[in-house]
C-alpha cells in the first residue's frame, strides 16, 4: 500500500471485515475502481446503506 489509509483497509479486510466504498463519494472525488483495493465491496449512496442496515437491526459503532 502506498498510503496510511490504504494500510489500514488492507488490516480491515485481513481481518475478515469487509469494507465498501460509496460511489457518490467517488464520483465526487473523481476515484476509480481502478484506483481502489481489488477486495473492496461497492455501493451506490453510502448513507442509504447504513439507514438499511439500522433498519435491519444492525448497530452502527463509532469511534
Amino acid at each position: 500500500m502506498d498510503s496510511e489509509v490504504g494500510n489500514r483497509i488492507g488490516e480491515t479486510l485481513q481481518s475478515g471485515a469487509q469494507v465498501y466504498a460509496c460511489e457518490n463519494t467517488m464520483r465526487a472525488r473523481k476515484l476509480s475502481r481502478e484506483g481502489m483495493l481489488g477486495k473492496n465491496g461497492y455501493v451506490p449512496a453510502g448513507v442509504v446503506e447504513i439507514i438499511g442496515k439500522q433498519k435491519q437491526g444492525w448497530a452502527t459503532l463509532r469511534p
